[in-house]
């Protein structure tokens, strides 16, 4: 494994071979934009986690340091991130992150170690599951993405990353379906929102678009759904 950037590094592209929407692109300005706290409540399929994954590996490449993406469980962060396909070009959902950034990739444990902007320093994405909150104390995290906050039995694993995240300066972006009110993402979305250091976006089916302007979600299928029994929350 080389620790060296490759040449013009600064020139690669991130996301590869893909345009970001709209809506995902606000995600990302955010970060640029100095928030270091941000929160989404987005609308499933919204294309939520190729904005987090374009989102951190922006950040690790340009910044050297640890990363985690971190689901609800291992099962979900595998599905999700490591061996998801995107359903509209069945290409994985890694492809984002250009080849010649990957420095090394770790099946065992979930993990990429990425070229940076910076010579001879490296970035390290750990993919995590949040089912035991304990496994993530002590990590010195620059950046985390939390995705389907609202699928966690509580809020441990945001309390275990956020003393790292002080200490580093570094940022943290929560992403996540509603799942009724009461619960910890419900309490953090009301925090969120209330206040003036954190950035936040909620995203309905009429807010997300594809870039020739077709909603993402059909707002007859959401009908016919519910015509067929599908509850409306």
């Amino acid at each position: 494994m080389t620790t060296s950037a490759t040449p013009n590094i600064e020139r690669i592209r991130i996301p590869h071979d893909l345009e970001l929407l709209d809506h995902q692109k606000a995600t990302i300005a955010a970060r640029l934009q100095g928030y270091r706290w941000r929160a989404a409540c987005d609308h499933r399929q919204s294309g939520k986690d190729l904005e987090g994954l374009v989102d951190i590996a922006s950040a690790a490449v340009h910044e050297p340091g640890v990363y985690a993406y971190i689901a609800p469980t291992y099962t979900m962060v595998r599905n999700i991130c490591w061996d998801g396909i995107r359903g509209f070009d069945g290409r994985p959902y890694l492809s984002v992150i250009p080849e010649e950034l990957i420095a090394d990739k770790n099946e065992a444990e979930l993990s990429l170690m990425l070229r940076t902007q910076h010579p001879d320093k490296l970035s390290r994405i750990l993919f995590l599951s949040g089912d035991n909150a304990d496994r993530l104390r002590g990590l010195p995290l620059k950046g985390v993405v939390i995705t389907e906050y609202a699928q966690f039995e509580g809020s441990a694993v945001l309390d275990v990353v956020r003393p790292s995240l002080n200490a580093s300066g570094g940022w943290l972006l929560v992403l996540s379906t509603p799942l009724g009110i009461g619960n910890h993402f419900h309490q953090l979305w009301t925090m969120a929102k209330a206040s003036p250091d954190w950035w936040t976006a909620s995203r309905m089916i009429e807010d997300t678009h594809y870039l020739d302007g077709r909603p993402m979600v059909a707002k007859a299928d959401v009908e016919r759904e519910l015509r067929e029994g599908q509850r409306e929350d």
